[in-house]
């Protein structure tokens, strides 16, 4: 009777395994036909020091293999460009252009933006974008309308702790993605008015000049 109820939790072990995997592969396939994206976007972040919410909103441009761009309607406050390796981001008075083949943490983090956006999944969760070799275990699970996948960090140094994102069923497009760290802090995106038939312009990717930002090339 105890061998039957091991090969019976054997058989389900490799069915949930099974299901992940295709479930995986399914969001990697569709990410691949993907050519250039754009969609309206909410930002809600909470800094867990100030005990606050901060939320914001934009638009979303992004463009296969690695190019993203989130255009702040509140441009004074925040503005994100990753254009290849290279990365900027603007947070009020402060700037941040950085080469990510030079910077280990702010390539997790541009690794994390653009993975996600490809639903290159496994890939984000084994390599540098989530802090080294198996740095992150994936959980897998479903709703009506959504895929819902989340990546926990295996490790301390990883620029998030985890990240749990829904994929529309209907589209295998990213709707939505929660991102949280060590201490406390998370943020929500949202997307809607996904649209991939629109024309994007290739200057919402121009990363600003040297002289209005500050480096932060540390290797390692």
């Amino acid at each position: 009777m105890k061998r039957i109820s091991l090969i019976a939790m054997l058989v389900l072990a490799c069915l949930a395994v099974s299901a992940q995997t295709s479930t995986l592969v399914k969001l990697e396939d569709a990410g691949k036909q993907m050519k250039n994206l754009t969609a309206t976007f909410k930002e809600s972040a909470y800094i867990a020091v100030a005990k606050k919410t901060v939320n914001l909103d934009g638009m979303l441009y992004f463009s296969n293999p690695d190019k993203m761009a989130m255009v702040y309607k509140q441009a004074d406050s925040k503005a994100l460009v990753i254009n290849g390796a290279m990365f900027y981001m603007k947070m009020g008075k402060k700037s941040l252009r950085v080469n990510t083949d030079e910077n280990y943490q702010i390539r997790q983090l541009r690794n994390t933006l653009v993975y996600c956006m490809q639903g290159k999944l496994r890939q984000l969760a084994q390599d540098q974008g989530l802090s080294g070799k198996q740095a992150a275990n994936i959980i897998t699970s479903e709703d009506n309308k959504h895929y819902v996948i989340s990546l926990v960090s295996k490790q301390k140094d990883a620029y998030y702790s985890k990240i749990v994102l829904h994929y529309s069923k209907e589209t295998n497009r990213l709707v939505m993605m929660r991102t949280e760290k060590l201490g406390g802090d998370y943020t929500v995106y949202t997307l809607s008015n996904l649209d991939e038939d629109a024309e994007v312009d290739s200057a919402v990717f121009t990363i600003p000049a040297q002289k209005n930002a500050s480096t932060a090339n540390k290797s390692r």
